[in-house]
């Protein structure tokens, strides 16, 4: 299974692109979305100074059959929509991936997060271009599996230090306690538990930002 995050251009005549496009002070969350017999449905969460003053365009707008206002608080405005164009949902069930939602959408440019096979994810590439969408590939990564991450004794050691109380505040088992513990010399421990915690901080990181020096595929 492998994660990819993709920056799109949306093209003309879609809706969430015209009108991020027209309130580029305004963000669009699509917090989930479907496909039905000949549009798609979503629930979407408008953020903006005055999102009052979007909800009117969204219902205007020749891309969207239906617009119901479902929350509205300051700042925002939860609305559930059909539309006419949902093309990242039926790209996405076309090519057999799985969009991670929230899906976030300002000023035309959608940042999108999939998983899948990677004979599907170039499916999906390929429905992009056949629609004539711009994209950027900003990451394809594999997501390693709980076992794959770290080594036995690394997973063993980082469990037992969790089990004692060596990350609460304040620690209720020092260093020294947590070596004698596993049986380990107190330098071995500290090594293998800074290994093991960097592993940890590198995949938490990736999974928010992407590699670090990965070089981003422009299309």
């Amino acid at each position: 299974m492998s994660r990819a995050r993709i920056v799109l251009e949306m093209p003309e005549g879609v809706w969430v692109s015209e009108v991020t496009a027209e309130h580029p002070d305004a963000t669009v969350c699509v917090l989930s979305a479907v496909p039905a017999e000949d549009s798609g449905i979503a629930l979407i969460t408008v953020y903006a100074d005055d999102p009052d003053e979007i909800v009117p365009a969204i219902e205007s707008h020749p891309g969207i059959l239906e617009a119901e206002l479902v929350h509205e608080s300051t700042g925002q405005v939860t609305v559930q929509i059909e539309t006419r164009t949902p093309m990242l949902v039926l790209s996405a069930q076309t090519s057999g991936v799985l969009i991670d939602f929230p899906v976030r959408i300002s000023e035309g440019q959608v940042t999108l997060e999939v998983s899948g096979a990677a004979d599907r994810l170039a499916a999906l590439f390929e429905e992009f271009e056949r629609a004539g969408v711009e994209y950027r590939v900003e990451y394809i990564r594999d997501d390693p599996r709980p076992e794959e991450l770290l080594t036995e004794t690394q997973r063993d050691l980082l469990l037992t230090a969790v089990e004692q109380g060596y990350y609460e505040t304040p620690r209720q088992c020092s260093l020294t306690e947590l070596a004698e513990e596993v049986g380990l010399a107190k330098s071995t421990c500290s090594e293998t538990l800074q290994r093991a915690e960097g592993a940890v901080i590198e995949t938490f990181v990736e999974e928010l930002t992407g590699p670090i020096g990965l070089q981003s595929d422009v299309r």
